[in-house]
């Protein structure tokens, strides 16, 4: 009984022996450093990226897709993207919309309270929470945005 016990802990420490230096001759190896990038630092190489037709989830794709490359999203995109549908993530995106490219973030979508059919005198919008006011809000006010710095001529921030 004890001659198998020894064996079977050598043969162990042979083992994590080798799983030691095969580690090590790996983690140099350019192929895992590619490997373990983010997927986004990719490029991607394929011809129909990002795709064209005018659906919800396509739109999504082509908005993400410009954010990463640092480019503003196209107004057109984001109507489609705001139809009335269940869609995931999609208050995200828009967040992630207006933290890259006007660099908002906290209490800053303009909303205006209705009160029996009408505006609240003149103090005008109150500021909401992104995450809090409705997508619907949310969306109008990155598309009034995106409108003004196309106007303007501006290059938004990124």
């Amino acid at each position: 009984r004890s001659e198998r016990a020894k064996k079977i802990y050598q043969t162990r420490l042979e083992n994590e022996k080798r799983q030691k230096m095969e580690s090590l001759l790996s983690s140099s190896s350019p192929l895992l450093e590619m490997a373990t990038q983010d997927k986004r630092q990719r490029p991607v190489n394929r011809k129909f990226y990002p795709p064209k037709q005018p659906t919800p989830q396509d739109a999504f794709l082509r908005i993400e897709y410009a954010l990463d490359h640092d480019k503003s999203p196209e107004i057109d995109d984001l109507h489609i993207l705001l139809q009335p549908q269940r869609m995931k993530h999609r208050r995200e995106l828009l967040l992630r919309i207006l933290k890259d490219r006007f660099d908002l973030r906290g209490k800053c979508v303009p909303v205006y309270r209705e009160k029996g059919g009408k505006e609240l005198g003149n103090r005008g919008p109150t500021l909401e929470f992104g995450t809090t006011c409705t997508i619907a809000q949310l969306g109008e006010f990155i598309v009034d945005l995106l409108e003004k710095a196309d106007e303007s001529g501006e290059e938004t921030k990124g």
